[in-house]
C-alpha cells in the first residue's frame, strides 16, 4: 500500500493531533496516543492489527531509536542463524513499516521469524505482546540524547515511557520479554550473545563454545567490524520508495557506539540535569543514572 494513498484516509485523525514541524530533515511529528511519531509509524501502527498475524515462534526486537537497534539486530540474527552476511536492517524488518512497503514480505519469511519494532507495547496489537517473544534494549539517555542530536531528529518518544513500558512487561513475563542494557552488552558482548541465544531457544552447544563460536560471532557483530563493511558505509536506508526514509544513509547507523560518549558533548551541569530528570521519570524501574554494568537484566 502506498503511504500517500493511506495518508488520505488518516487526515481526519491527523488534523486532530498536536503536531511539531521541522525536527531535523524536515520531519513532522504527531502526538499520537502519548508518543511523538512520524506519519509512517502511525500509518504502520494502524495497519498492524489487520495485517500482521503474530506466530508463537516470532521473535520481536524492540528499541527506541538510537538505543542500539542495529547492534541488537546483528547479535540476534547471528545468534539465530550463526552468521551475519548483510546490513542488519536488511535482515530484520520493522513490522510497522513492511505493510506500507512490501505487504507480503513478512508472511513469506520462514519460522522462526526475527522481526523488529520501534513501537512501545501500548501501541502494538495485544496479540503481538501476548504471543511473541520480545528482546528490548535500553541505553543511557545521555548517550541517546547526543546520538539523536547528531542524527537529526527524535522519534518514537518519550524515551522514558517507552523504556518503562517494556521494563514493566519484562517484570510481568520474564519468560517472554528479555530486557537488556546497551552498557552491559558493551561490557560483555559474548555474554549478551549467549543470553540472547538462550532466550531464543538457540543456545550454543558445548562444541560451539569450545570452538570459539561465541567470540567469533561477537567480533563479527562488533561496531568496529560492522562500521567498516562496505555495505554499511555506502547507500541509503530504504524500506521502499513509498516509505519516508530516502536520504537516510546506511552509514548514519554507525556513528560511534561508545558508552559514555555524551561526556564529550554535555557539560557536567547538563548531564546532571538530564540524570535528575530521568531519575524522576524512571526511578521505579531503577533505570536512570546507572553506571555501566551495574544493572541486572532478566
Amino acid at each position: 500500500m502506498k503511504l500517500l494513498q493511506y495518508e488520505k484516509s488518516l487526515q481526519p485523525l491527523l488534523s486532530a493531533l498536536p503536531v511539531c514541524h521541522g525536527w531535523g530533515r524536515g520531519a513532522t511529528l504527531y502526538h499520537y496516543n502519548g508518543y511523538w511519531l512520524q506519519l509512517v509509524f502511525i500509518a504502520g501502527q494502524r495497519l498492524l492489527p489487520e495485517q500482521y498475524a503474530p506466530r508463537p515462534t516470532d521473535i520481536l526486537l524492540a528499541s527506541s531509536p538510537k538505543c542500539g537497534t542495529t547492534w541488537l539486530k546483528a547479535l540476534a540474527f547471528a545468534a539465530l542463524c550463526r552468521l551475519l552476511d548483510r546490513n542488519p536492517h536488511d535482515l530484520v524488518p520493522f513490522i510497522e513499516l513492511q505493510y506500507l512497503a512490501s505487504p507480503g514480505k513478512l508472511e513469506s519469511l520462514q519460522d522462526p521469524r526475527l522481526l523488529a519494532t520501534h513501537l512501545p507495547p501500548s501501541l502494538l496489537p495485544a496479540a503481538v505482546t501476548s504471543t511473541c517473544r520480545i528482546i528490548y534494549v535500553y541505553r543511557d539517555p545521555k548517550d541517546v540524547f547526543v546520538s539523536h542530536w547528531q542524527f537529526g531528529k527524535s522519534t518514537c518518544g518519550p524515551l522514558w515511557d517507552h523504556a518503562f513500558e517494556y521494563w514493566r512487561e519484562s517484570r510481568r513475563s520474564p519468560e517472554r520479554v528479555l530486557f537488556l542494557r546497551y552498557e552491559d552488552m558493551a561490557e560483555d558482548a559474548g555474554g549478551s550473545l549467549r543470553k540472547i541465544a538462550e532466550f531464543m531457544g538457540r543456545g550454543f552447544s558445548p562444541e560451539e563454545e569450545s570452538a570459539g563460536a561465541v567470540e567469533a560471532l561477537a567480533e563479527l557483530c562488533s561496531f568496529e567490524n560492522l562500521s567498516k563493511q562496505e555495505v554499511n558505509k555506502t547507500g541509503n536506508f530504504r524500506v521502499s520508495d513509498q516509505v519516508e526514509f530516502r536520504g537516510l544513509k546506511n552509514s548514519s547507523f554507525f556513528r560511534k557506539g561508545k558508552v559514555g560518549d555524551s561526556a564529550n558533548y554535555l557539560s557536567p551541569e547538563m548531564a546532571r540535569r538530564l540524570d535528575e530528570f530521568m531519575q524522576e521519570k524512571l526511578h521505579a524501574a531503577d533505570l536512570a543514572g546507572f553506571p555501566a554494568g551495574s544493572g541486572q537484566s532478566n
